[in-house]
């Protein structure tokens, strides 16, 4: 179950600390991780689906 973090569209799975999201975007998703000031931020790309 995804659980929005803010009104941003980043969201984390229920279970997942605070300092681990993903936010949705028309390309795929991003995933972030945050320690302490830092942010760690990876993009991964979804292609459209197959018609």
């Amino acid at each position: 179950m995804l659980v929005p973090v803010d009104d941003t569209g980043e969201f984390r799975f229920s279970g997942w600390s605070e300092q681990r999201t993903l936010q949705l975007d028309g390309g795929g998703l991003t995933l972030r991780v945050r320690r302490g000031r830092s942010l760690a931020d990876r993009h991964v790309a979804a292609p459209p689906p197959a018609s």
